[in-house]
């Protein structure tokens, strides 16, 4: 019997019990095979994770608004909740002069707020970020690193973190 164990700000993602837990609260169970496709995921296990890969996987003719709006759909927010998850990370971000730009027109800094904001618009209880400051201006860095610590104290989010600067 195999057992992985990470234990990081409190955070064992899975138990001997084969269940992940995140602050104690236990909100996913590991599922047997299922079929030749392998696990089949919960929904209450995938939509407390965010994550912002090393390289952006936002639509690059999508609008960073469009793009959000997208993601925030796929959890079944309201349009109303969707408008005001957006307008709140639009401001924390930084965001606003870039809103209704395409992706693919965006600077580096830009399309890294907008996938840490694509990661954040759900309210996850744990943020995987591979590399996400890489390439950017000290400035940029640092409001970066100010949101994740932002969020990460008032939604009690684990934050899981490769990077080169410490």
């Amino acid at each position: 019997e195999k057992q992985f164990l990470v234990d990081a700000k409190n955070c064992s993602l899975i138990e001997k019990n084969d269940s992940v837990k995140a602050d104690d609260e236990n909100f996913y169970e590991i599922p047997k095979w299922t079929s030749a496709d392998g696990f089949a995921l919960r929904e209450s296990f995938v939509s407390k994770i965010g994550v912002v890969y090393q390289e952006s996987v936002l639509d690059k003719p999508l609008s960073v608004r469009e793009n959000l709006e997208n993601r925030a759909g796929l959890y079944g927010f309201s349009k109303k909740v969707i408008d005001e998850k957006i307008k709140h990370l639009e401001q924390i971000l930084e965001m606003t002069e870039f809103m209704d730009r395409p992706i693919s027109k965006l600077s580096g800094g830009q399309k890294r707020r907008a996938d840490i904001a694509r990661a954040l618009i759900h309210n996850p209880k744990i943020l995987i970020l591979d590399e996400p400051t890489t390439g950017l201006d000290p400035q940029t860095r640092q409001t970066l690193w100010a949101v994740v610590e932002k969020f990460r104290i008032e939604q009690k989010m684990t934050v899981l973190l490769t990077t080169h600067y410490m």
